[in-house]
């Protein structure tokens, strides 16, 4: 559950089995009015929650990827991969290439066909994150993995590394980057999250070592000092974006006359 004291309160629902596939319709959202509780809509949340995610990675592109930036490494081909693709290609005009690496070879192909077909760019299945990831302007780490699934040394100086997925980053890349929270400060200390609790139980990383939350990086705050500056955009903590999408899509519903009123009574 998320609340905005403009948008309302969302309440996301999914109904899983863990270990099966999804059932249709098994991700609904309900959106609820901020003034007085009502329920506004229920809406189907599998394509939206994928575009919730994919959403600030765009804009975390579009803001802070170096000028020019042409390839973009994707680290896993799951559920939420397509849209951060999509949205990393909407933002960055001069995107033209885009390497694919999960660990099963048949997922990243597919992925890899369905995004050149979708985006009209070049997209290809690799064989390692090494592959993937050298020389690519924007590296994308979208993975179901608990443990660093790349290299430092294989990350070109002045990349942007976007992730969403926790413990998947290695802690010298932490170290040695300029890091923006999409939400709170207190990543890894107040929110656990690796590697972040363990550089600061070490004493090798700080709250204080963050640059920016996304919020003034919107609102204009220099992210690097040099154009050499790798940079890392944490996702972690956005539940006030599903609010402000779900939202969106139902004032948009209503204004297209799209959907299908009803009561509960």
């Amino acid at each position: 559950m998320a609340n905005s004291p403009t948008s309302g309160v969302l309440v996301r629902t999914n109904a899983l089995d863990p270990g099966a596939e999804p059932p249709r319709d098994s991700y609904v959202n309900l959106v609820f009015d901020p003034n007085d509780g009502r329920l506004l809509a229920m809406l189907a949340g599998e394509d939206m929650n994928v575009f919730r995610t994919g959403l600030p990675a765009g804009l975390g592109a579009r803001y802070m990827a170096s000028n020019g930036a042409t390839t973009l490494a994707m680290l896993g081909s799951g559920r939420q991969a397509p849209g951060q693709a999509a949205a990393i290609r909407h933002a960055l005009p001069d995107l033209r290439q885009i390497r694919v690496f999960s660990p099963t070879p048949a997922h990243r192909a597919r992925f890899a066909d369905e995004m050149a077909a979708r985006l009209g760019i070049m997209a290809s299945a690799v064989d390692s994150a090494r592959e993937a990831i050298e020389d690519a302007d924007v590296v994308d780490v979208c993975t179901s993995a608990t443990e660093p699934v790349f290299e430092t040394t294989w990350v070109r100086p002045g990349a942007l590394v976007i992730t969403v997925s926790a413990g998947v980053l290695p802690s010298d890349l932490v170290t040695g980057s300029r890091v923006v929270v999409a939400a709170s400060r207190e990543i890894g200390s107040d929110s656990p999250r690796e590697p972040y609790t363990s550089l600061i139980k070490a004493g090798a990383w700080g709250p204080d070592s963050i640059v920016a939350d996304f919020a003034e990086v919107l609102q204009g705050a220099a992210v690097r000092q040099s154009s050499d500056d790798t940079v890392i955009f944490e996702m972690h903590g956005m539940s006030a974006w599903d609010v402000a999408l779900n939202r969106w899509a139902y004032d948009s519903a209503l204004a297209r006359g799209v959907g299908t009123a009803f009561h509960l009574s």
